[in-house]
């Protein structure tokens, strides 16, 4: 297995024999977690620091399956009184620190805490997930609870560029009157603005959560309090500022969404911090394909099977995406039985679309995968290429071999296929 840093100058790979990184076409290195020479010799570009895979476990669903680190994916309490015939739930946005992998120190967050009271007063990343059901409608109550303009923690701790429309300054000066930033100094957008879009879901348009219904925390001094389109729902009791009410119908089939940040020229930047997290969506159907065991049942908080949230992130000061998340930590394992398996998968990067592939692991090391050289070799199939920028070896398709027309397993007791219970991710 390769995994490479490309730069304009020069490319690294890991070399699986010596166990060490090597640099393919030698030129300058650049320094790990340093600021990028922009003007200089040096490579433009970071990368994140080396760190070990696949030694920490992936975080669960549910307290019970929080991994090594203590990290875990709480479900959202819901209210079922408030409101009768509606799923009502409280949630919170603060800045927060995690650990995502035993060999990096926390990481400074903003994301999302469950303020029901029965719930464990955390954030934690990537949640709460809310497991709603079809034609049950979702209330929601978001309040943002970040720093006022001023104050420490205010500002968002990723840089912002503002260039960019909606990051910078906006129509207001600070004594709130209007202002043209184009002939004069007008105030900035505040960096604690927040709001809620249910991704995939069908919303009402007051509770889409567009990039210009969003809110600053209660007793902000920016002049910029809201968003243009921001709206309450109607049947819900306003809750003043620095909160917003939400109404999700549910009326559409079971998905997998997450609902995330979509303020106004900070969108990549709130949801790259953590300001995302799941929403379930389940029906009667797929309830059906459960029960006739079409669908897997792994039972307790995984009935609807084991949510794998995919994103892509970097641990320098330059946004070069190199490290991959799944469910919040970096290069996580699950152990598995020889069983059937449902993951859910979504595709939360900021930059990447995923090519995921499963290969049997290495008998002798359950955390890697053999290799074949990638270019054509002596009992390889005519059609095997060298793969563009593999410079030196690929996995294998299967454990055995190059073979790539059929899928062959080495035999373990009883001629049974040999399985790994390591699911490296």
């Amino acid at each position: 297995m390769w995994h490479g840093f490309c730069g304009v100058q020069e490319r690294q790979w890991f070399n699986w024999e010596t166990d060490a990184w090597d640099l393919i076409v030698g030129k300058s290195t650049p320094a790990a977690l340093g600021t990028p020479d922009y003007f200089g010799v040096t490579p433009n570009y970071a990368y994140s620091p080396i760190i070990k895979k696949f030694v920490d476990r992936l975080p669960g669903v549910g307290p019970a399956n929080a991994n090594n680190l203590g990290q875990f994916i709480p479900i959202a309490v819901s209210d079922t009184t408030t409101y009768l015939g509606s799923d009502y739930y409280q949630i919170g946005l603060v800045n927060y620190t995690q650990k995502l992998h035993t060999q990096l120190p926390a990481t400074q967050l903003r994301g999302y805490r469950d303020l029901s009271p029965s719930a464990d007063g955390k954030a934690h990343y990537l949640g709460p997930l809310i497991i709603a059901q079809r034609d049950r409608p979702v209330r929601l109550k978001f309040t943002n609870m970040l720093p006022i303009t001023g104050t420490v923690g205010t500002n968002l701790f990723l840089p912002v560029d503002t260039t960019i429309m909606g990051a910078g300054a906006g129509p207001l000066d600070d004594g709130g009157a209007p202002c043209d930033p184009m002939n004069t100094t007008c105030a900035n957008y505040p960096q604690n603005r927040a709001v809620i879009h249910l991704h995939g879901g069908l919303t009402p348009w007051i509770s889409d959560g567009t990039p210009h219904q969003w809110i600053t925390p209660a007793g902000d001094p920016s002049p910029f309090k809201k968003g243009v389109s921001f709206q309450n729902v109607p049947d819900m009791p306003d809750p003043g500022d620095g909160s917003a009410t939400y109404y999700y119908p549910n009326q559409q089939s079971s998905r997998l969404m997450f609902y995330h940040d979509h303020a106004y020229g900070m969108t990549r930047l709130n949801v790259y911090a953590g300001e995302a997290a799941g929403y379930l969506l389940t029906d009667t159907v797929e309830e059906a394909l459960i029960s006739s065991k079409v669908l897997p049942d792994l039972g307790g908080v995984y009935h609807y099977g084991i949510p794998l949230i995919i994103q892509d992130k970097t641990f320098v000061p330059e946004s070069f995406l190199d490290t991959p998340l799944v469910n919040g930590t970096a290069y996580p394992y699950l152990n598995v039985t020889r069983k059937a398996f449902r993951f859910r998968i979504l595709n939360a990067c900021n930059d990447r679309f995923l090519n995921l592939q499963l290969y049997l692991a290495d008998p002798a090391s359950t955390k890697e995968v053999k290799m074949v050289p990638a270019r054509p070799h002596v009992g390889y199939p005519a059609n095997w290429r060298e793969g563009r920028g593999r410079a030196r070896s690929a996995p294998r398709g299967s454990g055995d071999g190059p073979d790539r027309h059929r899928r062959r397993f080495p035999a373990g007791a009883g001629g049974a296929p040999q399985h790994s219970d390591r699911l490296c991710l």
